[in-house]
């Protein structure tokens, strides 16, 4: 912790009181994650794919790539789009 560190830094000379400052948000990495995520689904969504497909269910779809490529799994029946 920074107040132990700066009792090693008594003159206020040394940077030790810095060192562990520095973080980094810890959700990042799944915000990035999700993006990539919506990114393929805008794909899916505007692909031509569907212009053949009478049947196209954006909510399929989603559930679709959730369980191809997300980290939790599609709960059947739960307002999943709305998470």
């Amino acid at each position: 912790s920074p107040t132990v560190l700066s009792l090693f830094d008594l003159d206020g000379t040394h940077s030790l009181r810095q060192i562990g400052n520095s973080h980094e948000d810890p959700c990042s990495s799944i915000d990035t994650f999700s993006q990539i995520l919506l990114a393929s689904l805008d794909q899916i969504y505007h692909s031509s794919a569907i212009l053949d497909n009478a049947k196209f269910s954006t909510t399929h779809e989603l559930e679709n790539l959730v369980n191809t490529k997300g980290l939790i799994p599609h709960v059947p029946g739960t307002s999943f789009q709305t998470q």
